[in-house]
């Protein structure tokens, strides 16, 4: 990466303890964001890379507990990053005043890091057009189209395959449900929904009815109307402080557990993290979109009407989880 050009490396907050000269006590070792040996010996020194270096979140348990609150940003720019990720403006921006006025941090080192901000800016011509040109119509016609191809090819049966493609009638009735994770930074968003997997099964023809982090006894009164169950987990990358498992919780699940005995039609799609197998083993089928762009809905609801096949393979090693059989799960 560092020979074909990469501008940027962000270093984890872990270590390696042998390089470090830490092999016989590793829970010493400081993490990556903290060691020079690790930012400027070994990336800028051994392996070449002369580009910008910036923190892991700073307020991840590898950093906070390593170094008090008032001295991270000051260790963490003087080990080699020359970006912190998530600082306490304000705050941080006094610390490091004060380090570089007491000496603690040289005015070389902050010199440094600015100059690799903007060279990397320079390089991205930002300093010519901050907001970069605006695509022509054909241009965003064109970038949709491939990603949509990139989509359709993308969705991954993990588990099951008999359910697909569901049997609809024409004019057949659809419950969509949208279980959403329960994240920490849900109080600082709107709450996430995947729209267009209604406006694609309606413009299909179907009567569409939809449900958002339902109780169980609403799913399952809703569950019984419709000719076919879809359920879609919506749990993102930058979900992950929150649990599919803590939403449900262990009534939810054998709730769940029954819909599938007691419904013939129930198909779970994870549009996002691969991984809810790990937290809700009990699910007989499982596909997998890996997002919630319109692309990804779209390519969804194809998979699932059977115009296109589950074509994609995980690009993650899951977990391996035993179920117990199912009535419905042949």
């Amino acid at each position: 990466a560092i020979d074909a050009g990469v501008m940027c490396v962000m270093p984890g907050h872990i270590s390696l303890p042998d390089y470090q000269g830490y092999a016989d006590r590793p829970v010493d070792a400081p993490p990556a964001t903290l060691d020079a040996k690790l930012l400027v010996d070994l990336l800028r020194k051994e392996l070449g890379f002369d580009g910008l270096i910036i923190s892991d979140a700073t307020g991840m348990i590898g950093m906070t507990t390593r170094v008090p609150t008032d001295q991270r940003v000051i260790e963490c720019i003087k080990a080699g990053c020359d970006v912190y990720l998530f600082p306490e403006t304000l705050e941080d921006y006094e610390r490091l005043l004060g380090a570089a006025k007491e000496g603690r941090l040289s005015e070389e080192r902050v010199r440094d890091a600015a100059r690799r901000v903007l060279e990397l800016k320079a390089r991205l011509n930002l300093h010519i057009d901050p907001f970069g040109p605006k695509p022509s119509a054909a241009d965003t016609s064109s970038y949709q189209a491939t990603a949509q191809a990139v989509a359709d090819k993308s969705i991954t049966l993990l588990r099951g395959g008999n359910h697909l493609p569901v049997k609809l009638q024409r004019d057949g009735r659809v419950l969509t449900v949208t279980i959403g994770a329960n994240s920490q930074f849900n109080r600082f968003m709107p709450p996430r929904e995947l729209p267009l997997v209604d406006e694609e099964l309606q413009s299909r023809g179907y009567h569409v009815e939809h449900l958002f982090n339902p109780s169980d006894e609403e799913l399952l009164e809703k569950a019984g109307e419709a000719d076919v169950v879809f359920m879609n987990l919506l749990m993102l990358p930058y979900m992950v402080m929150g649990s599919i498992h803590n939403l449900v919780g262990h009534l939810g699940h054998w709730r769940w557990r029954s819909l599938f005995i007691d419904h013939p039609q129930v198909c779970h799609t994870a549009f996002g993290n691969p991984y809810v197998l790990h937290e809700m083993p009990h699910l007989p089928n499982l596909l997998a979109a890996y997002s919630d762009s319109p692309a990804s809905q779209r390519a969804a609801v194809k998979v699932w009407l059977g115009e296109i096949g589950a074509q994609g393979d995980c690009p993650v090693r899951l977990p391996e989880v035993k179920i117990q059989k199912l009535a419905n799960d042949k």
